[in-house]
């Protein structure tokens, strides 16, 4: 996979652990080690801010 399909793919999944924190199926915890896994597991390299 090319390194923009990557960081594409790894936006998409911190927008829908976004969502799933919104709705209280996941707490801030889970979703930092939750995304921090896949950014390892993928090679995603972007930089995403929490709002």
């Amino acid at each position: 996979m090319t390194e923009n399909n990557v960081n594409i793919d790894f936006i998409g999944i911190m927008n829908l652990l976004r969502y799933l924190l919104a709705e209280g199926h996941i707490t801030e915890e889970e979703r930092s080690c939750i995304s921090a896994r896949i950014a390892n597991n993928t090679g995603a390299n972007i930089i995403v801010l929490n709002r």
